[in-house]
């Protein structure tokens, strides 16, 4: 059955945009019974490959048959493609590698040294992903040990997206961080962005992507 319940989770923020979520947790099944589709969506490239394999085959393990997931590249080998879509079959998930175009972001400036491009990369799923309302965004280099069902059952209704306060920048010792890569206004709403639940619909309604691209540019 499905849960009720309503809760109010912490204020969240990305990229200057913010807002109070309230969700319903819903059953994993729909109205006919039939396991719904999880649409999951990892950023990497070939440098990136082994975390990648990783991430994909932890996250495979606990969502068996239930989810569509994406990769967003510029460049994996035939080796790191024909890796991920053997995990993706094995437990019965469906397996879409998209490229793009690193042309894109040629005006798309990083204040952290290590950041390589496709961190960029998940600006532009809700233009990838054009049929799809919701989708979760995880690191290439993430390890999932549980079922997310709680959190890909998320109704985000009118928020862009969700996630989790960062208690490590946040923590007072680190607060030049921020301040050294631009974001020194978010000191106390700075959300880890390896694990993003986005509402694609609102995205797509209010053009965000395009606001993505002119405030990297700045």
């Amino acid at each position: 059955n499905a849960d009720n319940s309503r809760r109010t989770f912490d204020r969240v923020a990305m990229y200057g945009f913010a807002g109070w979520i309230s969700i319903v947790i819903l059953d994993l099944k729909d109205k006919g019974g039939i396991l719904m589709t999880y649409h999951v969506v990892f950023a990497a490239d070939e440098n990136y490959a082994g975390p990648l394999k990783v991430a994909v085959y932890s996250y495979s393990k606990h969502h068996r048959e239930t989810s569509r997931i994406y990769v967003l590249h510029s460049f994996l080998s035939k080796e790191t493609s024909h890796t991920l879509e053997r995990i993706a079959g094995f437990f019965k998930n469906e397996l879409v590698l998209i490229k793009v175009d690193d042309t894109r972001f040629a005006n798309v400036r990083s204040h952290i040294d290590y950041i390589s491009i496709a961190t960029f990369y998940r600006y532009l799923i809700a233009e990838l992903l054009p049929d799809v309302s919701q989708a979760l965004y995880l690191d290439a280099d993430i390890l999932v040990n549980r079922a997310l069902n709680p959190l890909l059952n998320l109704s985000l209704q009118d928020c862009y997206a969700a996630g989790v306060l960062d208690r490590c920048i946040q923590n007072q010792e680190n607060s030049g961080y921020l301040k050294r890569v631009g974001m020194g206004a978010l000191q106390r709403c700075y959300i880890n962005a390896g694990v993003l639940f986005f509402n694609l619909d609102m995205i797509r309604e209010n053009n965000l992507q395009e606001v993505f691209f002119q405030n990297d540019a700045k």
